[in-house]
């Protein structure tokens, strides 16, 4: 009976209010109903249900890509456990396949940084569309006022963000501050927002459209991702996607860092680019264990594909046909 009671004494207990976001803050609903939802625990146990949240706290790009994925796939990521290197690891691999963060980004994958405002927007406006929504109609640029501060690979993300009412600004005059890093309860409330329409806000749009917002209706064109016949720095006699510094590819915009990979022949080519600018001697230069004989991705244990680094974890993703296979082989290891 002692063990027992003992036993029960050291489960958590469930935080029933914050300390630290009294009811009068900005954002006491979305962090308690993302706390509900169990999507944000707090930053200290909770005493008589009553822990600290810490809501100015700066949140990590890890943490924040964590925290989304579980919003969008509750059932998928509750099979996604702590990996051996870095915490998140198999939480990026995850992110990766669905298509929420490319390998290009977020300097390369470094995720204990600070997630910046701007790097926010991209992941919601793509966990978004993973969720099967379509913008149809898009704000004026000049609606967000710092527009011109934001990142020119960002600038279509923010503007998505708005328009699907995820965002409004950090004053009445919509603000963005894009360069800022997002603080823990900014990120459940845009989560929140993610995941509940209701709590969305509404967009006004400075055109002759306005008021035209339903999801579904083809109101507005959306803006090409693409635009034909641009043509890219390499072909206009400047020198080859290999010789340039990483610094250099990071001022390309996102259509031209999309051409820039398709310009090697091979991830793997790629990734020994990414190696040798950014100093990274873990890479594989583009030769991967099951290429040099050894078993298949399919034969690999789970501890084995935790032994691989980043980039042979990411190969190993796309050894597999489908997301789908992939799942299957990762319940079963």
């Amino acid at each position: 009976l002692m063990s027992s009671i003992a036993c029960h004494a050291a489960l958590p207990q469930k935080v029933t209010s914050y300390s630290d976001v009294p009811k009068t803050y900005w954002g006491y609903r979305t962090i308690m109903q993302m706390t509900a939802a169990g999507i944000f625990k707090g930053t200290t146990e909770a005493v008589n249900g009553v822990a600290t949240f810490s809501p100015e706290k700066e949140m990590t790009r890890a943490e924040f890509i964590t925290a989304s994925l579980r919003a969008i796939y509750p059932t998928e990521t509750k099979n996604i456990t702590n990996g051996k290197n870095k915490w998140w690891d198999n939480y990026y691999t995850f992110a990766i396949q669905k298509g929420i963060v490319k390998r290009t980004e977020l300097d390369g994958g470094d995720l204990a940084k600070a997630m910046t405002r701007e790097e926010m927007a991209m992941i919601m406006v793509r966990c978004v569309e993973n969720n099967g929504e379509k913008l149809i109609q898009r704000i004026e640029k000049n609606q967000i006022p710092d527009y011109s501060k934001i990142s020119s690979y960002y600038r279509d993300y923010v503007l998505d963000c708005f328009s699907f009412g995820l965002l409004c600004g950090v004053d009445d005059k919509g603000t963005f501050n894009p360069d800022k890093p997002l603080t823990r309860a900014q990120a459940a409330t845009v989560i929140c927002r993610l995941i509940d329409k209701d709590v969305r806000i509404e967009v006004e749009f400075n055109n002759n459209n306005q008021g035209n917002t339903d999801v579904g209706e083809n109101v507005v064109p959306q803006e090409p991702e693409v635009e034909e016949n641009i043509e890219l720095p390499w072909e206009n006699g400047g020198k080859k996607p290999s010789e340039y510094t990483w610094d250099e590819f990071q001022n390309l915009n996102e259509h031209e860092q999309e051409a820039f990979f398709e310009w090697f022949e091979t991830p793997g080519a790629f990734e020994a680019w990414m190696n040798q600018t950014q100093g990274n001697t873990s890479g594989t230069n583009g030769t991967y264990p099951w290429e040099k004989g050894g078993k298949k991705p399919s034969e690999y244990t789970w501890d084995e594909f935790q032994n691989l680094n980043e980039y042979e974890q990411e190969a190993f993703f796309e050894w597999f046909e489908t997301p789908e296979a992939f799942e299957a082989w990762m319940n079963q290891a």
